[in-house]
């Protein structure tokens, strides 16, 4: 994963903690009013929020992961797999 894509997940997930459950148009604008991603795109931010959503989907449905594995596979979000 490149540092860009790192530091637009890492701060979804902080977002997510705040008010989770928002789509990728609702953090964007989250997103725009912190000086560090003022000039970021929709495309970044969705592309971000579809990576840790899929991280989630894939880490649910590998069975013989741990939960211990699977939550090490997706650091940038706040759900984590019990």
């Amino acid at each position: 994963m490149d540092s860009e894509l790192q530091r637009i997940a890492a701060k979804l997930s902080e977002l997510s903690q705040l008010e989770p459950g928002l789509g990728y148009r609702a953090y964007h604008s989250k997103l725009k009013e912190h000086a560090d991603f003022a000039s970021i795109s929709l495309k970044k931010v969705e592309n971000a929020k579809l990576f840790v959503s899929f991280s989630i989907f894939q880490c649910s449905n590998l069975s013989n992961l741990s939960a211990q594995q699977c939550n090490m596979l997706i650091p940038f979000t706040s759900i984590r797999i019990l």
